[in-house]
């Protein structure tokens, strides 16, 4: 069984999530710290609203599209 970290997200979620950022942070060609400046409170709420997005990010299968998704809730 997986163990829970910090705020309730599994150690794959919390991986998931870390790399999400990075990617994102990457792709907007923005240090990794400028961005969550920027953004970890949308990318907090996204999560919050749908926790099911860590799991899609988590998932080879799906990130991409979870990615994607993200992106449109936080450049909207």
């Amino acid at each position: 069984m997986e163990q829970s970290m910090g705020g309730g997200f599994t150690e794959r979620q919390q991986l998931a999530r870390n790399m999400a950022q990075m990617q994102l942070a990457h792709e907007a060609d923005q240090a990794l710290i400028s961005w969550i400046n920027e953004h970890a409170k949308d990318f907090d709420y996204i999560v919050k609203r749908d926790p099911w997005i860590l799991e899609e990010l988590a998932d080879e299968n799906t990130h991409q599209g979870a990615i994607e998704k993200v992106k449109k809730e936080i450049y909207h």
